[in-house]
């Protein structure tokens, strides 16, 4: 069952978000990891669903980051935070950008990142009169090359990350094939893992080296 979270009466969370925690959940609670030093970092955090959710889930995770640029959602997320009935574990909210790099300086490497970006770029929609809203919607503050870059910093050696993507090809974007060449630029791997509700769940890690 998912808690009473607290949210901005003008934009709700959404279902992909419970489901992207909970898919997760099911993969890492089958791993090994839980035995070694775990960080978790909630990427564009909104009011904190999904790595509150993997908390529920992952009881033996002990460190769970969130980072949200959107300074309306924050008294919504540590609201949200008193949800959690865990006193061990440690979590840290951040308000800022992941295109900064004070920012991604000051929260260092996560065996596992888990992100639901905003799903569309300016002109693929009709904006609202709120700005959580689109700003909550569209790519606004930042890109999705500047994503890729950001979780390249993020990562730890052995780290993955899940981020949901929307494909939209009426638009005439192929947006995974040009998310998996910027992610191969920047050393990171990209496939499509699974599927919520028609939207891509895509897996990122570290590429291995190349013999020579």
């Amino acid at each position: 069952m998912t808690p009473n979270y607290r949210q901005p009466p003008e934009y709700h969370f959404s279902l992909d978000s419970v489901l992207l925690a909970r898919l997760v959940a099911e993969t890492i609670n089958a791993q090994s990891s839980k035995a070694q030093p775990f960080r978790v970092l909630d990427l564009c955090a909104g009011v904190g669903v999904i790595g509150l959710d993997l908390a529920t889930h992952c009881e033996w995770i002990q460190t769970i980051d969130f980072l949200e640029v959107q300074p309306a959602y924050h008294e919504y997320l540590v609201e949200n935070l008193r949800l959690v009935t865990r006193p061990q574990l440690n979590c840290q909210v951040t308000i800022g950008s992941f295109a900064d790099p004070i920012v991604l300086a000051s929260l260092g490497h996560y065996q596992l990142i888990l992100c639901n970006p905003p799903y569309f770029r300016l002109g693929q929609g009709k904006l609202s009169p709120s700005e959580l809203k689109n700003r909550s919607r569209f790519m606004i503050d930042s890109d999705w090359p500047e994503l890729w870059r950001s979780l390249g910093e993020l990562l730890a050696k052995d780290g993955q990350a899940f981020v949901l993507q929307r494909q939209l090809p009426d638009h005439g974007w192929n947006l995974f094939q040009e998310s998996v060449q910027q992610c191969e630029v920047l050393g990171l791997q990209v496939s499509k893992w699974s599927e919520i509700r028609g939207t891509d769940v895509l897996r990122v890690f570290r590429s291995a080296p190349s013999k020579r």
